[in-house]
């Protein structure tokens, strides 16, 4: 269908354009609910999947050889959408629009749209030759140039800056729309789904907030764009990636109004029945792993392994550390944290989870390679000295430090909330139209 849509005369593309028109210029009396559940695939890329509930309006009439109509579903910004799939009435999979079809389409709906507003230019071909120029770059080009058609439209007097053809032409400016072909039969209520692949938004961050991100003693912020006007009511839903949980939940609008998620600690959801004022916004989730990863196993293996080199150490130095107390079983027990410690440092969780882990692994390894240490000192001297007991207790000095911050990283997991929402918003939030 989407293929031979593409050869469609001239005429039935106008017919097509004028439906088109009239449905995006009135989203929420045909589109009733649109959910958005956004799952983490690993720490740089995430899938939204879209489910859209809406009954087909009555528009004006379509030939009678095509009896279906082009249905748009929601804005997307101009991108590359990897591995979207579409899918109508939980039904087999369903192709889009194929871009030779989905771009001459738009045009005419914003030409449409157009004419419209100027009560169809009668007999001034010229003048609508010029007008579908400027509705085709609109469509076809990146969106900073597509604003430059659009300000020269707007220098001109005949349109009304607050008129919905400029206010479309903004929306296709910037978007791309996702576009399904449905049989056409007012009133029938329809499910669609359509999911796709998108990078993960992670704001910048200072270099103290990067290192206490990095030892988990701090959330990690995430963000996605969130289009909150294409329904009657919007609901968001973001699980949390295992090994990981929701320490703080926010969607900022933008009209800069900011409105807290709720949910259990592993998932935020959101439900909202947005004024036509609105937009778009961001949904902020601030991420931090679960104590029942390698952090609670770590520090306590830490501790553990503190406590023996100090016991050991302290024997070296009053000389209660000699071969007649068999040094290989001493050995041997310092074996045990350093067998812990690699244990607990494979990744063995979500891949997100692992990439904001991999400081706290890598800080796992010094009580384990201090107590390995330890345990081939004693076993190759073969005695207790002066100099292996200063040396035992620089390793359990070594290995007390980083149980402490492994500790402190435990704590705040346990207790501590993340940053203030204000200090992780997106810098370009409000100035990225």
């Amino acid at each position: 269908m989407a293929n031979r849509a593409s050869t469609q005369p001239r005429q039935e593309w106008r017919a097509h354009g004028l439906a088109m028109a009239e449905m995006l210029l009135t989203w929420r009396r045909w589109h009733h609910r649109k959910h958005e559940a956004i799952e983490f695939l690993d720490e740089t890329v995430a899938r939204r999947r879209v489910t859209i509930e809406l009954t087909i309006p009555d528009i004006p009439p379509i030939p009678a050889s095509l009896p279906y109509v082009y249905v748009p579903l929601a804005p997307l910004r101009k991108r590359t959408l990897p591995s979207f799939d579409l899918m109508v009435d939980g039904q087999h999979p369903v192709s889009m629009l194929a871009r030779a079809a989905h771009e001459p389409l738009l045009t005419f709906t914003l030409f449409a749209a157009g004419l419209a507003e100027l009560g169809s230019i009668p007999g001034d071909f010229q003048a609508q030759g010029a007008l579908y120029e400027s509705c085709s770059s609109i469509v076809t080009l990146a969106p900073s140039e597509a604003l430059s058609a659009i300000r020269v439209l707007e220098r001109d007097n005949r349109f009304d800056r607050e008129s919905d053809f400029l206010r479309l032409a903004h929306v296709l400016a910037g978007h791309l729309v996702v576009i399904v072909p449905l049989e056409y039969e007012a009133h029938r209520r329809h499910v669609v789904t359509f999911s796709y692949d998108e990078r993960i938004g992670d704001p910048p961050l200072g270099l103290a907030r990067t290192i206490k991100t990095g030892a988990a003693w701090q959330s990690k912020p995430v963000w996605f764009r969130t289009a909150l006007s294409g329904a009657s009511s919007y609901h968001l839903t973001v699980d949390a990636p295992a090994s990981l949980h929701i320490t703080r939940r926010a969607l900022i609008t933008s009209d800069h109004r900011v409105a807290m998620l709720i949910g259990p600690p592993r998932q935020a959801r959101y439900y909202h029945v947005p004024s036509t004022s609105i937009s778009e916004g961001y949904a902020l989730i601030h991420l931090r792993p679960l104590t029942s990863t390698s952090i609670r196993g770590a520090a306590c293996t830490g501790i553990l392994g503190t406590l023996l080199l100090l016991a050991l150490g302290i024997a070296a130095l009053t000389g209660s550390l000699h071969p007649s107390g068999n040094l290989a079983a001493q050995a041997l027990l310092l074996f045990l944290p350093g067998l812990l410690s690699v244990l607990l440092i494979r990744p063995a969780e979500h891949p997100m989870a692992t990439h904001m882990m991999f400081s706290v692994r890598m800080l796992t390894l010094v009580p384990g390679a201090a107590c390995l240490v330890g345990a081939v000192l004693i076993a190759t001297v073969g005695k207790g000295t002066t100099a292996m007991g200063i040396a035992l207790l620089a390793l359990a000095l070594a290995c007390a430090t980083a149980a402490g911050v492994l500790a402190v990283t435990w704590r705040r997991c346990r207790f501590l909330k993340g940053a203030p929402i204000a200090e992780s918003l997106p810098a370009h939030m409000y100035t990225d139209k």
